[in-house]
């Protein structure tokens, strides 16, 4: 542009380089839920807003970015946590995750590990 420009044609010029370089929402569908890793929250189609800690974030990242598969607790001990935590610890994110969003957002296949909902809503 050059001098003198238009404030209104400033704007626009502006609001085109915005549009072109913004980075797309960083956010999953979960079921129900849309879970946005960036901002560590996950919202309900009613709009209700839960917040996550780190690891919870992390480990709905994970399981959520592999639908379809079956995680082990093993695979995400070395994904998410330090190697030398006991496979405990992966139950106890699974509970939290549940109590703060719902039973059925991740799924317990027995005698394998965990996997996201269910992969086919």
């Amino acid at each position: 542009m050059s001098k003198p420009f238009d404030a209104m044609e400033l704007a626009a010029r502006l609001r085109a380089l915005t549009r072109t370089y913004a980075l797309p929402p960083q956010t999953l569908g979960i079921g129900d839920w849309e879970f946005d890793a960036g901002a560590r929250s996950v919202r309900s189609v009613y709009g209700s807003v839960v917040t996550l800690t780190a690891k919870e974030a992390g480990l709905l990242e994970i399981l959520a970015g592999e639908p379809e598969r079956v995680f082990t607790r093993e695979d995400l001990i070395n994904a998410l946590f330090h190697p030398t935590d006991q496979p405990g610890v992966i139950d106890t994110y699974v509970h939290h995750l549940r109590r703060k969003i719902s039973k059925t957002v991740i799924r317990t296949v027995h005698g394998l590990g965990y996997q996201i909902g269910d992969p086919h809503d």
